[in-house]
């Protein structure tokens, strides 16, 4: 349902988002996200969500609170939580795929927050991307608009 109150918070988290776009990693692959999370120099297309909402208010509502820096174990949450969702919307974690495990499944790759979605493709904020190049590791906040065939999952979370 979409309530004010959720529209306002969601909105909170995005323009946050928003503010940091063009944010790069240092040449040892450091950033504030990962810095903060206490992993600096990893990969933090995860770690730069938790960010966004810890400094927007809404810290318990990512992850119960905790810490995570993987797409899978946030896609497991969600899904075990049952706020995943079939139709993204502005505010919706993506979960984007761009590879396949070694059975063939679909592997999760990176995550954004949903900024629009049209039938063609969807449009998000995302850490550790890139304009041209890597998909999933680029060193920059961006956004950035992919086809939906590459999203794997969107998750609402409960503000």
């Amino acid at each position: 349902m979409k309530t004010k109150e959720y529209l306002e918070k969601i909105e909170k988290v995005i323009q946050l988002g928003y503010s940091q776009i063009g944010t790069r990693e240092d040449s040892k692959g450091r950033v504030i996200y990962s810095d903060e999370y206490g992993l600096p120099g990893e990969p933090w297309c995860m770690m730069f969500l938790w960010w966004l909402f810890k400094h927007s208010g809404y810290a318990e509502a990512f992850y119960d609170g905790k810490k995570t820096a993987s797409c899978g174990a946030l896609l497991r949450w969600a899904e075990a939580k049952g706020y995943v969702v079939k139709n993204g919307r502005r505010g919706d974690i993506v979960i984007w795929t761009f590879r396949k495990t070694k059975d063939g499944k679909p592997e999760t790759s990176h995550c954004g927050i949903v900024t629009r979605r049209s039938f063609t493709g969807t449009t998000s904020i995302e850490g550790n991307t890139c304009e041209v190049g890597s998909q999933d590791n680029g060193g920059r906040v961006l956004e950035r608009t992919r086809g939906n065939k590459y999203v794997l999952a969107y998750i609402r979370l409960p503000l």
